[in-house]
């Protein structure tokens, strides 16, 4: 949270270095300059959320994330429109809708976190204000923690530059890749539900030395994440365009229309190269290997789909089909980094087996 309130500054000029309009900008910095308020939030859900995992209990997770959506998402609509008595807020009232979500999210785990711990979390902060801990011990803390929070905030600045390279193509490509992205959640979010399972359920059978389960839980998930975004791809090649025309996508012309069924056919390839990279990078967690997936996200991403993407984008047109190549070479990409975390964890699981082996024939 501490580095939200500092780093505030810099995302509310971060939008000036674009080439987009003073309106598009001021726009932009309605919306980051909530970003502290939900975003801070949001740190407390995760922390919730990874308690809440480690002890087992994903039906909660599962529960406040829901209750967050359903606040999220009509305040969302109301604040912005103006809709039922609701102030037309605009973009404010997306980031409030959002923030609403958050506080959602947070209300519930607190009712369902122990007295101790909350006391204990209290205590805690307590003794970092009171500087009565150790700038050592404080240091120590993050160690595990930095590289996946690092991971996770390179990997959706990437997403954002990617959607910079999308507008560089022109208006129709953004406005048609705003659907498709919307689509694309459809067949990725339960994925990570999916992922962070097999997260939780790997690191219990390491805890309980049965890293025999390992290969099981990997390819039962992996399996069922599958059979979903086949069910999904399936869905979306069938009735791709009914499901645009119930958007409404019609209205604002054929070229933006057209161009979404033609990118549609090409989003089961990301689900699937998801599915993959997720699951792996998940139960690389379990086994503590937090630094390698940052490192590997870090150097595919940026040396490999952001310029990529830019490449597309200054050398091909929405008539030579940019967006689609844009789409395939971040499934790609994605691919070839599920790729890496599978051999890693390959790896990690036969180094495991080894050291088991050893200790018997030691004893």
């Amino acid at each position: 949270m501490l580095g939200l309130i500092i780093t505030l500054p810099v995302l509310m000029n971060l939008s000036h270095f674009s080439a987009r309009s003073a309106e598009v900008v001021a726009l932009e910095n309605v919306y980051l300059s909530w970003a502290m308020v939900f975003g801070s939030m949001m740190i407390l859900d995760s922390a919730a959320s990874c308690y809440f995992g480690a002890t087992g209990n994903t039906r909660l997770i599962f529960r406040a994330s829901l209750a967050g959506q359903l606040v999220s998402m009509p305040m969302t609509y109301l604040l912005v429109f103006g809709y039922y008595g609701f102030p037309e807020l605009g973009m404010a009232g997306s980031a409030i809708g959002t923030a609403l979500g958050s506080l959602t999210v947070l209300l519930v785990y607190l009712i369902h976190t122990p007295q101790a711990l909350r006391m204990a979390a209290l205590n805690e902060v307590k003794a970092l204000l009171g500087k009565s801990r150790k700038a050592v011990r404080v240091v120590s803390l993050f160690k595990r923690g930095l590289p996946l929070g690092a991971h996770d905030s390179a990997d959706e600045i990437g997403n954002t530059a990617i959607l910079w390279a999308i507008s560089i193509i022109g208006a129709t490509a953004l406005a048609a890749n705003n659907f498709n992205v919307i689509l694309n959640y459809i067949g990725i979010i339960p994925v990570i539900g999916i992922a962070n399972g097999a997260t939780i359920l790997a690191s219990q059978a390491i805890g309980q030395n049965q890293h025999e389960r390992i290969v099981k839980i990997a390819a039962s998930s992996l399996l069922v994440a599958l059979s979903y975004v086949a069910v999904v791809t399936v869905l979306l090649q069938t009735f791709d365009r009914e499901i645009t025309s119930f958007f409404s996508l019609g209205q604002y012309g054929p070229d933006i229309f057209e161009l979404s069924i033609s990118v549609t056919s090409y989003i089961w390839c990301y689900a699937v190269a998801f599915a993959v990279s997720f699951i792996a990078s998940g139960l690389l967690q379990s086994f503590q290997q937090n630094t390698f997936v940052f490192k590997t996200r870090i150097v595919t991403m940026w040396c490999g789909s952001v310029p990529l993407a830019y490449l597309i984008a200054y050398n091909w047109s929405v008539k030579d089909g940019a967006l689609e190549m844009i789409w395939i070479s971040l499934s790609t990409f994605e691919l070839g980094l599920g790729v890496l975390f599978a051999i890693r964890l390959s790896a990690c699981i036969r180094d495991q087996h080894t050291q088991g082996v050893t200790t018997t024939t030691a004893q």
